[in-house]
């Protein structure tokens, strides 16, 4: 038995000695000083490759194909590139440099040794618990070189490493307080109501508490056959203007309650003050449905989704404002029912002054 025992034991050392030859250890250390990085500090470097542990495969003396591993780790490293100021500005962002990729592969053509240097890496902050990439970088490095053991790796990686470094610092310098991917929150701000002091002049009259509908405001011709003695064409819109600073986005909103005089029309109302108030009331419908828009507009928070939220806010008030106007006229009969028009005239106008109108 231990003649047995010696035997294995010789059998394996051989081996383990073999696979410690495979390995070749690249040292990674930066030449040049780091960067100081502008409006930015790195908080992390997360390397998310699937093997953290390697960074590729070359060819060593007797071309054996040996696996390459870094003398330190990649997130030590990749800090190295950039000085961390002991204070930071409250403005400054807190950037992860992600490893995505970084590779070294050699192949044997033409009785030479064939190799690429590959790196992409991608850069994130913080935005409401979520990790937000504004930018990325990806470059690769070819070389050729003869047989036989190669020590050039590190200067390689280096530039490499240094190169996304750059591009980071730049992009930071170029893009702060002007792209809107570095929103951090949002703010809804709504502005006064758009109007013309002059309402007489031209084919549009927005909603005003000063100035009510008047027939003369009626200027199209109403079609041949209808059973209806007036109506009014009133809509809104909106407009939106984007701003960003200091990692805010203001999303400036202001709308527009109007009625098109050239698509109103009288046919048999005449001067009747009732008929008058019912085209007036469906005018304050809309003005109703421009509150709630400016009331659920602001509880929009989503820095990523907040103009298709406003679109979509837009098209369900679209729908619930032709909805209401549908059921006022017919709850009304187009104001023959009294009873109803009062009570309509009441809940629009209290609903008005809820709104501080």
């Amino acid at each position: 038995m231990k003649h047995l025992f010696f035997f294995m034991m010789c059998f394996v050392s051989p081996f383990c000695h073999l696979g410690q030859n495979l390995v070749k250890f690249v040292h990674l250390q930066t030449s040049e000083p780091p960067l100081t990085p502008t409006y930015f500090y790195i908080e992390k470097v997360s390397d998310i490759r699937n093997n953290a542990s390697r960074i590729g495969h070359a060819f060593g003396a007797d071309n054996t194909l040996l696996q390459l591993k870094p003398s330190i780790s990649l997130s030590k490293y990749g800090r190295s590139f950039f000085h961390n100021p002991v204070r930071r500005d409250t403005l400054d962002y807190a950037i992860t440099i992600h490893i995505k990729n970084l590779d070294i592969q050699e192949k044997i053509k033409d009785n030479m040794i064939h190799g690429e240097c590959s790196i992409e890496l991608a850069f994130s902050f913080t935005r409401a618990g979520t990790d937000v990439v504004f930018t990325s970088f990806k470059s690769k490095t070819l070389f050729k070189r003869s047989f036989g053991e190669y020590d050039n790796y590190q200067k390689m990686l280096e530039r490499l490493f240094r190169r996304g470094a750059e591009h980071l610092n730049q992009w930071m310098s170029v893009n702060y307080d002007k792209n809107p991917i570095l929103a951090r929150s949002l703010v809804i701000n709504i502005l006064p109501d758009y109007r013309i002091d002059n309402p007489d002049k031209g084919d549009t009259l927005f909603w005003s508490p000063s100035r009510p509908l008047r027939w003369s405001d009626f200027h199209g011709k109403p079609p041949v056959f209808t059973s209806y003695s007036a109506q009014v064409f009133s809509n809104f819109e909106y407009i939106g203007d984007v701003k960003f600073s200091k990692g805010v986005l203001t999303a400036n909103l202001q709308f527009k309650a109007y009625v098109l005089k050239s698509s109103s029309w009288n046919a048999h109302a005449g001067n009747s003050e009732s008929a008058l108030d019912h085209e007036q009331l469906h005018f304050d419908i809309t003005k109703t449905i421009i509150e709630k828009f400016k009331e659920k507009a602001r509880q929009i928070t989503s820095v990523e989704d907040y103009d298709s939220e406003i679109q979509l806010l837009f098209i369900d008030m679209y729908r619930l404002m032709n909805k209401l106007q549908k059921k006022y006229d017919a709850e009304t009969n187009h104001s023959i029912n009294m009873i109803d028009q009062e009570r309509w005239r009441m809940e629009v106008r209290n609903e008005l002054r809820g709104y501080g109108i």
